[in-house]
């Protein structure tokens, strides 16, 4: 599981437990988050951009 606040990205196991955080700098924050098996999306504010990566 993911959860995105302003420019990070945590990565959480089903139960809560944490595992891992990535920062980008964009100097923008996340809007919505999503994935596909390893591929990780990330929409940005402000002008419709999108993210992708393996995470």
């Amino acid at each position: 599981m993911y959860l995105a606040f302003n420019n990070l990205i945590f990565k959480l196991q089903t139960n809560g437990t944490y595992q891992k955080t990535w920062k980008h700098v964009s100097n923008r924050e996340i809007e919505g988050l999503a994935s596909d098996g390893s591929q990780l999306y990330a929409q940005l504010a402000q002008r419709g951009e999108i993210l992708s990566g393996r995470w």
